[in-house]
């Protein structure tokens, strides 16, 4: 068992979430860099995650892409053509700082 500095206590374990801290959510587009940041690679799968519908989703895509905070690659995948969604470095520092 764990004591938590607000005198919560938990149940030791090898995973647990982190209790909650009360800070508002993150707008879409930092939630989008995070699944980015975090190995998410292709639209559907990160509209799958957010649960955005595809309009929004590709709006937040672009304006991250036009402010140079990820990129799109097109590579040959094994049934055709696959585009895959990487975050840059300066989408990195901006997530991550």
């Amino acid at each position: 068992m764990f004591k938590l500095s607000n005198n919560n206590t938990i149940e030791s374990s090898d995973t647990f979430d982190v209790p909650s801290t009360g800070s508002p959510p993150k707008s879409i587009d930092m939630l989008v860099l995070g699944e980015l940041s975090h190995g998410t690679k292709n639209f559907d799968a990160l509209q799958k995650k957010l649960g955005v519908d595809n309009e929004k989703l590709n709006s937040v895509l672009e304006d991250l892409e036009n402010k140079k905070f990820m990129k799109v690659v097109q590579k040959q995948g094994l049934f055709g053509p696959k585009i895959e969604l990487h975050p840059t470095e300066e989408g990195l520092k901006k997530y991550f700082s």
